[in-house]
C-alpha cells in the first residue's frame, strides 16, 4: 500500500520533487511520506499495516 502515497506527488496533484535517487535526502523524505500515508490510510480503512 505505500506505493499509493507516491501518487500524490504527481504534477497534477501536489507536484512534489520526485527526482531524488536512492541515498539522497529527498528520496528518504519521499519514502517516509509514503510510509506515513500508508499508515494513515490503513488506520482510516481499519485494515492495519504490515510492518514487515
Amino acid at each position: 500500500m505505500p506505493e499509493f502515497g507516491h501518487t500524490s506527488g504527481a504534477s497534477n496533484r501536489l507536484e512534489r520533487d520526485l527526482t531524488g535517487r536512492f541515498g539522497d535526502e529527498s528520496y528518504a523524505k519521499e519514502e517516509l511520506r509514503s510510509e506515513i500515508a500508508s499508515l494513515m490510510l490503513g488506520d482510516e480503512l481499519q485494515i492495519g499495516h504490515d510492518y514487515g
